[in-house]
Parts: structure tokens; sequence; C-alpha cells
């Protein structure tokens, strides 16, 4: 998120320095006549290319799934931007830097521009590998990805301002201003300093607080409220899929080992209804004809956690629970706790419901 949020501010700062004003509009096109040795009429045309393309890349950063054909755009124009600045290093070309519009003192064009643009395309690279975050963007991470990428892209748009203090050096241009103000430098040195450091320990926040969201989702779609979500019951007619598991007792489970009707219960300790639905579903389970090896109940937690209820139901069920419960609940979706099946030996659903006194009257074992 940082990452995108920075490529869009320095390339909205590109345009907005570009199209300031005439002056910097005749600035920008001035440059281009320079580094392309073209007519001034297809050099116009060139320079509206260009901002128009530099203007894309924030405007498909904006829009949903649009996402990778902006880092991809950003990505070439980078490269174009540093191949132009190497060749008229090559050639000589006194050309000055209108980046992002003219400044007061304005800066030839150098071997670190070349780095500025490579780091850029690093930052793009890093937007490209890491994902963003499934779901909606929480308010206070897009917070803190804004106000980092705000003070970086402010360094890059400052970035000669800053190399000048970083690295001194004389020129025509700016070398009588960099000694009359060596004081406003000093304070600009700290600044950038300050801000840096500011910036690291958002970034190392931000990334913390990234990883703690999806450590959160993984673990919410494991439990009886993240399945609620997305995921519909099993209809009759339906077939549960393909499962194997170990019992809580060593016996092995699976959807082939399926012998004559199944009566199946999902359910959580930490799901007050199952709690409230135990007693009825233990009731029916000791209708089932051929007694416990036809009931089976998945109990979604740890398995130190399940329990008193894991000890109540292994009395009329074959019970699994921790990881083994998850992977069976995946050929079982649960779109709320409790949930109870009725399956013939084919794994084929006869009934369905959230308890059950949805399922059909059974005779009496």
């Amino acid at each position: 998120m940082a990452a995108r949020c920075l490529i869009a501010f320095v390339f909205l700062a590109s345009v907005a320095g570009k199209l300031r004003n005439r002056a910097s509009r005749g600035g920008f096109v001035s440059s281009v006549r320079v580094l392309a040795g073209w007519p001034t009429g297809p050099v116009r045309l060139l320079a509206v290319v260009v901002v128009a393309v530099e203007a894309a890349v924030p405007i498909l950063l904006a829009v949903p799934g649009a996402g990778t054909a902006a880092l991809v755009l950003a990505a070439v124009t980078l490269v174009v931007f540093t191949a132009v600045i190497a060749r008229a290093l090559r050639r000589g070309t006194t050309a000055t830097c209108n980046c992002f519009g003219p400044a007061p003192a304005p800066a030839p064009l150098r071997r670190r521009h070349v780095v500025r643009n490579v780091l850029l395309l690093a930052v793009v690279a890093t937007a490209a590998l890491v994902p963003p975050a499934s779901g909606p963007v929480h308010p206070g991470g897009f917070a803190v990805a804004a106000l980092a990428a705000v003070v970086v892209a402010a360094l890059v748009v400052r970035f000669d301002d800053v190399a000048d203090v970083v690295f001194p050096a004389q020129h025509p241009h700016r070398g009588s201003q960099l000694e009359s103000g060596s004081k406003s430098m000093e304070f600009l040195t700290v600044a950038v300093v300050v801000l840096t450091v500011l910036f690291l320990v958002n970034f190392g926040l931000l990334l913390a607080v990234l990883r703690r969201l999806r450590e959160h989702e993984q673990v919410h779609a494991k439990t009886p409220a993240g399945r609620l979500a997305g995921r519909g019951r099993l209809e009759p007619g339906a077939r549960v899929g393909d499962f194997e598991a170990v019992t809580t007792d060593g016996q092995s489970v699976s959807r082939k080992q399926l012998r004559g009707r199944t009566l199946i219960g999902c359910f959580s300790p930490e799901c007050p209804p199952c709690v409230q639905a135990m007693p009825e579903f233990i009731a029916y389970a000791r209708t089932m004809p051929g007694g416990r090896d036809q009931v089976l109940a998945v109990v979604l937690a740890k398995p130190d956690a399940a329990g008193d209820m894991e000890r109540e139901l292994s009395e009329v069920a074959r019970v699994v629970t921790g990881m083994a419960a998850s992977e069976v609940l995946d050929t079982l979706p649960a779109e709320a706790m409790p949930t109870v099946y009725l399956v013939d030996q084919h794994g084929t659903v006869e009934a369905s419901g959230g308890r059950p006194v949805d399922l059909p009257l059974l005779a009496s074992a």
C-alpha cells in the first residue's frame, strides 16, 4: 500500500509541476527539446504524451483491478526516463532536470538522477511483488501508508536539494546560493534525517500492522464467524467433498468409509448456539441405526480447547477436532454454527439444517 501510494504521489507531483503555469510548461518543453534534439512541433506533441502517460499512472492506481497495468506503465516510463538521462550524460548534453517543474536554481542532469529513477523502479517492483491485502482497506493502515508515502514523495520532489546537502558540489547555478545559505542547509539536513527516521519507523509499523491483519484474517477464516461469510450450507442432493481425518480416539474416517446413513454435526465451543444444541444433537444421535459408528461430530477448536464438548459428543459420535476439523469443514460448508447433515453411504446429502430439528425423524435404534 505504501509503495503504491508513493508511486501515485510522485507521478502526481510530476504532472502538477510541469503544468503549474505557463513558465513551467515552457520549461518542460525546452528540456524535452534539448534531450530529444527534435524540432519544436514534434517536441510539443512528445511533451503532451509524456504528461498524459504520467497522469495515467495515479489514475490507474485508483481504479480497482488496474493496479498491475499502472505499475507496468510506471516501470516502462521510468526505464525510458532513465535511458534518456543516461544518453544525455554520455553525449554531454547540458540539459536541466525539469522532472517536477522548473526549480528556482535549475540543476543540470547528473548521475544522481539515474540513481533516483532506479530507486523509484525498486519501489515499483516492490509494489508489484507484494500483493495488496484482500478485502476492504483498513482506514488506519491506509492513513499510515499515505503519510509515509507523502514524506518520501516530498524527498523525491526535492531530490536535488537533498543531494546538494548530503553531497555538496559547486556548479555555476548553485555554488553561491549554497555558500550563502549554509545555515539553512544545516537545518534542512536535520529535517531530512528526522523525516527519514520517521518514515522508517512508520514503514516498520505498517509492515507489522499488515502482518497482524493477515494473521487475523487467516485465523478468522477458520472460526465459525469466518465461515459465516461466503460459505453456503450443502443442500439436499449435493455431495460431500472427499475428506480424510483421524478422530480423537485414533480412528480413521473419510467419505469413502461412510457406510449407510450418517449423521454429521459441526460445532464449536466458542459458539453459544452450539452449546444449546448439544443435548438435541446427542438425543438425535442415539436414534441413529448403527449407533456411534454412524455419527461424526466435527468440533472446530484446538484439541486442548474442545473440553467438555468433545467428551459429551464422544459418547454418541466419532469426534474430529483441531486442524483435522478445519480440513473436514472445507468439504462440509457451514454457513453458521451449529450445522447438521444427514448423508447417505455415497456422501450425498439427504437433509441439512442448523439444528437436528431440521432433520427427518428416525426410528429409535
